[in-house]
């Protein structure tokens, strides 16, 4: 579990690293249909939210995690911080992962407890049950995925300026 929580705490380091020379580029979206570098960020804060103050209290109680729709969350998200700064969106993606890496932390103990999520209680396709742990891997490898993306975009914005 520590090389998870490792993982989750990365993301604040990465968060701190993000170039906020180009306010424009932080608002255009990474591809065609796609979220802004900004939208991205808050979409990834806006679940560890969801997970701080409904979902690892449900775990914990109950255990059991129910997801909101994806899509429409993830909209909200974006729209949310819509009016908002490149730099507030930061500060808060930093100050939310950090309350929720504390969160997993204090919770270790919990790693291996089975739990059910969105009333289901194996992961597809093997016959393994979900747990806690399992959750905190999921969501490192969702940070993982959203984080390439936006490397690989600005990486290809800053290459195509310096042509």
């Amino acid at each position: 579990m520590n090389e998870q929580l490792y993982q989750l705490n990365s993301l604040i380091n990465w968060y701190k690293s993000l170039s906020l020379n180009d306010l424009e580029l932080m608002n255009k979206p990474i591809a065609e249909g796609k979220f802004s570098v900004k939208e991205n960020i808050a979409h990834l804060y806006r679940w560890d939210e969801f997970l701080l103050n409904v979902g690892i209290p449900s775990i914990i109680e109950s255990g059991k995690i129910d997801f909101p729709n994806f899509h429409d969350y993830n909209h909200e998200s974006a729209k949310l911080v819509s009016e908002k700064g490149i730099e507030e969106v930061i500060t808060q993606a930093i100050k939310t992962r950090e309350n929720l890496v504390k969160c997993f932390n204090d919770y270790q103990e919990f790693a291996q407890k089975e739990i059910s999520m969105n009333g289901k209680t194996h992961i597809p396709n093997t016959d393994q049950h979900f747990t806690f742990y399992y959750l905190i891997e999921d969501f490192s490898e969702h940070d993982q995925h959203h984080k390439k993306q936006i490397e690989d975009f600005l990486h290809i914005q800053s290459s195509s300026r310096a042509n």
